[in-house]
């Protein structure tokens, strides 16, 4: 058996080389279905929030959002300020 090796060896990738989205599609239906299989087989290994977690991590993300763009506001207004007792 012949060993087939990359031109270049340090590089990775694959023969032929190309997107591996592309490859999974092109040989029809047999290789969509087993593509899906394998989908719906990794989603079952998601550890799915649950409902309450769901609506903390959104309401934490919302405050968080609010309360950096207040901190940023702050800011800008002081330097908005400062610059224009500098300025005039």
């Amino acid at each position: 058996m012949v060993e087939h090796r990359s031109p270049k060896p340090r590089v990775g990738g694959s023969i032929p080389s190309g997107p591996a989205i592309f490859i999974i599609f092109k040989w029809g239906d047999i290789e969509v279905k087993k593509f899906l299989t394998e989908v719906k087989g990794e989603f079952s290994k998601v550890s799915w929030p649950t409902v309450t977690e769901a609506k903390n991590a959104t309401a934490l993300v919302i405050a968080l959002g609010v309360a950096t763009s207040l901190y940023l506001g702050v800011f800008d207004v002081f330097f908005s300020k400062l610059l224009n007792f500098f300025i005039r």
